[in-house]
């Protein structure tokens, strides 16, 4: 799924009531490609889940350097936006300064690694951003039945505790797992031969998931 982001951000602008300055333009920006791809891959997520009644549903990114995502349902629309530091952020710690050694038993990895046609550490990325971005969109579902509402979410945030709270963010968290962990199933269908992994190596690469959200 190609999506038009010109097209994504006048509905933001006309139709949503987000302000201008909310809203980043990743058009030639050095992370352009990636940006684009994430936008497709989320926008298509939306699209295959409105059966939960999430329409209509737009992905967006948020012009914000802090390590936050955003889940919105303002005007009837339905909206998950990342913020760009959000992205640079799990970018530095997973590609661009990221090395095998930085985790326990590495040599498991390698084996790993060698058979399938992405790094690591390009996995422990998408695993990270999907995971965000799925959590956000388990927030969606939960606003279906309710008016106007946001959730706004930091690594670094700290909040007193509500039980209503932390029930709503452990539904998100599963919905979130669910969907992940299916992503990751279909990766290794399509690019492995399962055959070909042994217990231990599969092992290893399931702790992935959590071990990527430890080594932030």
């Amino acid at each position: 799924m190609k999506v038009d982001y010109k097209k994504t951000v006048d509905l933001l602008l006309n139709e949503a009531g987000i302000s201008s300055n909310e809203i980043y333009d990743f058009t030639d920006t050095p992370g352009e490609e990636e940006f684009r791809n994430n936008l497709d891959f989320c926008q298509e997520a939306l699209e295959r889940h409105k059966n939960y009644g999430i329409v209509p549903s737009t992905f967006y990114y948020r012009d914000n350097n802090s390590i936050d995502a955003r889940a919105k349902k303002k005007n009837g629309h339905y909206l998950v936006g990342l913020n760009k530091g959000l992205l640079e952020f799990f970018d530095r710690c997973f590609i661009t300064v990221f090395t095998l050694s930085d985790i326990d038993e590495a040599n498991k990895y390698v084996e790993i690694e060698n058979k399938i046609p992405d790094s690591i550490g390009v996995l422990m990325y998408q695993v990270t951003i999907h995971f965000t971005f799925y959590h956000e969109l388990g927030h969606l579902i939960q606003f279906v039945e309710r008016e106007e509402i946001e959730n706004d979410e930091s690594l670094a945030e700290e909040t007193n505790f509500s039980l209503v709270t932390h029930s709503e963010e452990l539904d998100a968290d599963i919905f979130s797992s669910i969907c992940v962990s299916t992503h990751i199933y279909q990766y290794f269908e399509k690019h492995a031969n399962f055959k070909s992994y042994n217990k231990v190596e599969c092992s290893s690469f399931l702790y992935i998931t959590p071990k990527s959200h430890f080594l932030i």
